[in-house]
């Protein structure tokens, strides 16, 4: 016969098991404040802003270019995160920065973000390293400005506003992380109890 939850006999169940509950509740936010503080690899992101914007001779042919050039902010999208961006990227922050990675690491930690009919995009690097991320995105952004005029022979691209050594880890979210663990643990807890003791229960009739 299937068994119906009730009101009392839940209160019954934490007064019966509330130090058990809260024991292993406590051990659950202590193990996951473990974690993220000390097992959990910190990230950090780092922003850079570009302007995609030509020089025009009449105001018809400014508001034509402009929506050209929003609209190639897709095109500049895909050569960012592309190897023709970042193999040479990473040489040069080899070379120059003593900053190494791979090209799957690379690729993994660039995005690209924009906003809807805006010619300002952003290229936005995560990476274990706050002073390495700003270098990084700085690099990739240098690297595209100088590919781009190669490969699409335009030179309407503006770095307005590089990026900076980011002070705070963006990962992982430590407060978030530790509520997790402990409702978790209760939760895991909680329901080992109500079904541990619908079988007790179970067994007596």
């Amino acid at each position: 016969m299937e068994q119906i939850i009730t009101f009392d006999f839940m209160v019954k169940l934490f007064r019966q098991y509330w130090r058990v509950l809260l024991i292993l509740t406590i051990l659950g936010g202590v193990i996951a404040t473990v974690v993220t503080l000390w097992v959990i690899q910190p990230k950090y992101q780092a922003n850079v802003q570009i302007l995609v914007n030509r020089k025009h001779s009449s105001a018809a042919a400014e508001l034509t270019g402009q929506q050209a050039d929003v609209q190639m902010i897709t095109t500049y999208k895909e050569l960012i995160t592309n190897s023709v961006v970042l193999k040479p990227a990473r040489q040069a922050l080899s070379e120059e920065a003593d900053i190494r990675r791979s090209l799957e690491t690379l690729k993994q930690a660039v995005s690209v973000t924009s906003t809807a009919n805006s010619q300002v995009f952003s290229i936005v690097i995560r990476d274990q390293n706050a002073k390495a991320s700003a270098i990084i995105a700085n690099q990739i952004a240098a690297t595209f400005k100088d590919r781009v005029q190669h490969i699409i022979k335009v030179n309407n691209v503006t770095i307005v506003a590089p990026a900076e050594t980011p002070d705070t880890p963006v990962a992982p979210k430590k407060a978030i992380n530790i509520l997790i663990g402990l409702a978790g643990a209760c939760c895991w807890v909680w329901r080992l109890r109500v079904s541990g003791s619908y079988l007790i229960a179970g067994c007596r009739r």
